[in-house]
């Protein structure tokens, strides 16, 4: 399998966390900076802060050597040059207009030719000191970390000292940071990428197998199946393809075995159908011999007729066409009626019709769906009657479900055919010697319709002796009123009966 295709599962996951491992780390690298910058920032702070004060120190004794009159320039300079060799931090002293007197540099520095903002020199009134990354508002040429303080003399403000440092060693520092950053981040890029490589085939290995038997399948291979031991979401569905594939199988073997069961059933009548009649045709058989042929032409004709019908019954039915209208219904209605049309037939055969108690068992089903699902049973039940064998019909009422019983003698099915027999096509006698005029769809539609009407159907056979079919489907509101009054009725003549007695004993004693 091609897991490199374009457009691939794999490709898509692989660039979506490759992109996403790439953005988190760049945001994480910004973030990084900034704090690393401020951390600096702060860290420098406090080193121009120290010397700021040390700067006001050298400036108070100054002041206090000069009684407070005038600032010696030449020993600050030399204090003030002192501290920028020892710390690398450049003191300058400015009045209170903001000119620039004194610079560790001394008298040629550039910081002697300009003057300190006015927004500059409030804040530091107002704050009592003043901290930038930058170029003091113009003031200097480059930025650079600057600290600023007042200096207070006999309670006046008598100028500012300001510390000044170069930006050159945060620029080192980020960039010591940025390749250390950089290194680590590629260390891990590699790593992260084999990993989202390896995790993102691992997860789309089952996608693509999935894929690769539902390519097959569609095909026409309907062996394929998937093995995906995992149990998570991509295990359900490799068991949901599975179960599909299990169901689209017997599908499709069930399709053969229509297709070649109608084959079979329209074949051979249509070829005895033309045997016949080019037999009469030709003058093979003999006009003495035509009626009986003619007759037997005519059966198959009809046999046709019946397997027709009850395709399109398969086919409404399996299409949705025939709706179950359940409403409640007195069974023995369709009971009675299907033996009527019989009749002839029973007593053609010599069929004893035995313990039939007829009692109105209501129940909730389709009367004409239930009429066909009888009239099947029933056809079956007496073309599988030997000559003098009985038929045996019952309904037996429960409080939620109530069964009817079609019982017929006879050589009776075996217990492996159970289920089978409820199959389309499907007969016992596979040589279909037995039942010539059978479709081997009856039963089929009978527990297809049962299941619409919420029923069931189930057998039960004694070899030699009897087979019975059990129809079960629910109770309906009247039958249950009708044994709740039958209790009820009974329970009354009890008492009558019991208070009867009483009183035939009561006037005995008198």
């Amino acid at each position: 399998m091609d897991i490199s295709g374009k457009g691939s599962l794999f490709k898509k996951y692989f660039l979506i966390y490759a992109v996403t491992l790439l953005i988190c780390v760049f945001m994480l690298g910004m973030v990084f900076l900034y704090f690393a910058s401020q951390y600096f920032k702060d860290a420098n702070k406090g080193t121009l802060a120290v010397a700021a004060l040390k700067g006001v120190e050298a400036t108070e004794r100054n002041y206090i050597k000069n009684y407070g009159k005038v600032l010696t320039r030449d020993e600050l300079e030399d204090e003030y040059s002192l501290i920028y060799h020892a710390t690398d931090v450049l003191i300058f002293f400015c009045d209170i207009d903001g000119m620039v007197e004194i610079c560790g540099e001394g008298e040629d520095c550039p910081h002697m030719k300009g003057t300190i903002p006015a927004g500059i020199r409030e804040t530091i009134l107002l704050k009592r000191e003043y901290y930038e990354a930058g170029n003091l508002g113009g003031f200097i040429h480059e930025a650079r970390f600057t600290y600023a303080c007042p200096v207070i003399m006999g309670g006046a403000v008598r100028g500012y000292i300001f510390a000044s440092k170069s930006l050159e060693g945060l620029f080192t520092f980020l960039y010591q940071i940025i390749t250390r950053f950089a290194l680590s981040a590629l260390a891990a890029f590699v790593l992260s990428f084999v990993v989202i490589y390896y995790a993102t085939r691992m997860l789309t290995k089952p996608l693509q197998k999935i894929s690769f038997a539902a390519k097959r399948f569609g095909d026409g291979d309907y062996s394929v199946r998937v093995d995906v031991p995992d149990n998570d979401e991509i295990g359900e569905l490799a068991k949901v393809f599975n179960n599909m594939a299990e169901s689209v199988s017997g599908l499709e073997m069930t399709r053969r075995s229509f297709v070649a069961n109608v084959s079979h059933e329209l074949r051979t009548p249509m070829t005895t159908i033309a045997g016949f009649i080019d037999g009469i045709l030709d003058g093979t058989i003999s006009k003495t011999e035509q009626p009986y042929y003619l007759q037997v032409v005519s059966d198959e004709v009809k046999r046709l007729s019946r397997l027709t019908s009850s395709l399109l019954t398969i086919a409404r039915m399996e299409a949705g066409e025939q709706a179950a209208n359940i409403d409640s219904y007195n069974a023995w209605d369709s009971l009675l009626n299907v033996m009527w049309n019989m009749e002839q037939r029973i007593s053609e055969k010599n069929i004893e019709v035995k313990e039939m108690e007829v009692i109105p068992r209501f129940v909730y089903c389709d009367p004409d769906m239930l009429h066909q699902v009888i009239y099947n049973l029933m056809d079956n039940a007496v073309k599988f009657t030997p000559e003098g064998g009985y038929i045996r019909v019952s309904i037996t009422a429960g409080w939620e479900t109530t069964n009817i019983y079609v019982t017929n003698s006879g050589a009776g099915i075996d217990q492996a055919y159970y289920n089978r027999i409820f199959e389309r096509f499907y007969k016992s006698d596979s040589s279909r010697s037995l039942d010539k005029g059978g479709t081997g769809l009856g039963l089929y539609i009978v527990r297809t319709l049962l299941n619409r009407m919420s029923g069931r159907i189930s057998v039960t056979s004694e070899k030699d002796v009897e087979t019975s079919f059990i129809i079960t489907l629910r109770t309906a509101p009247e039958q249950k009123q009708r044994e709740h009054n039958d209790i009820n009725a009974q329970t009354e003549k009890e008492k009558r009966g019991l208070a009867n007695m009483i009183t035939r004993g009561l006037k005995r004693r008198i």
